[in-house]
């Protein structure tokens, strides 16, 4: 392998969990760990500040964890984990003192593994959003509740209690979201009753997400289509798909945690 493995990685974002859309070249050797860590570091800087690699651990299927502490832009102490995979990076971000408590259940959103539920018992703080959540026509919702979510996502029957910071790791699971090829500005124009007819998987969350996942390609579902399309498409009622990136897709996600 040659030249930095994560070059190109923007990891500026609102908060919990960043998926990028980069993938390992091939097994990293001993010699080639460096910099690796150097490339990951100078990501971290441009969003953090006192950015500090702190461990380096090399897992099997050819993934690497990386462990970074940094400061935010208020001054909070933050530990950065980047799981380095061959499907891409799942990046983990958790204020320094909630790192040790929450620290099984982000690396089990980082592994791509279901979350652990919290006893029913556990009092709910004030409520501060729910959304719904759709996928291929299956639906769930999610509540904001303090620093943690509670939410019943569609391939789930049971409610769970995660750390908000590790609910856009999840969605990316249940919705099968994952890196793609860089976007364009493609945007088509059709009736709205052939959406339903498109192959790939649909899902939405609340007014944040409206996606159709086609396996190579990702786009958003545009509704606000000006009026003249109507009877160029022959149509009362038009939508829009715009072609965008899971990455692109994701920020949003981060940004529904960060509120």
């Amino acid at each position: 392998m040659s030249g930095t493995p994560v070059e190109g990685i923007d990891f500026r974002f609102g908060g919990g969990l960043l998926l990028a859309d980069v993938a390992l070249p091939g097994p990293i050797s001993p010699a080639e760990t460096p910099a690796l860590v150097a490339g990951v570091s100078a990501a971290l800087a441009d969003a953090f500040l006192d950015v500090h690699a702190v461990d380096v651990t090399s897992l099997p299927d050819n993934r690497i964890r990386l462990l970074h502490t940094a400061s935010d832009g208020i001054g909070r102490g933050v530990v950065v984990e980047s799981l380095f995979h061959a499907e891409g990076c799942t990046t983990w971000v958790c204020p320094v003192e909630e790192y040790a408590a929450r620290l099984a259940a982000g690396r089990r959103a980082m592994d791509g593994r279901r979350p652990l539920a919290v006893p029913a018992k556990r009092p709910d703080p004030p409520l501060e959003w729910e959304v719904s959540f759709t996928v291929d026509g299956r639906s769930g919702a999610i509540a904001r509740r303090g620093s943690d979510v509670r939410a019943r996502f569609p391939s789930i029957d049971e409610q769970l209690w995660l750390p908000a910071s590790t609910l856009p790791g999840w969605l990316v699971r249940e919705t099968g979201l994952g890196p793609r090829r860089a976007g364009s500005d493609d945007f088509v124009v059709m009736a709205a009753g052939e959406l339903k007819q498109k192959a790939g998987r649909r899902w939405a969350l609340g007014g944040v997400v409206d996606a159709l996942d086609t396996g190579e390609r990702v786009f958003r579902v545009v509704r606000d289509v000006p009026s003249f399309f109507r009877e160029e498409v022959g149509a009362e009622q038009v939508v829009g798909l715009r072609r965008t990136t899971a990455a692109a897709v994701f920020r949003d996600l981060c940004a529904l945690v960060a509120r």
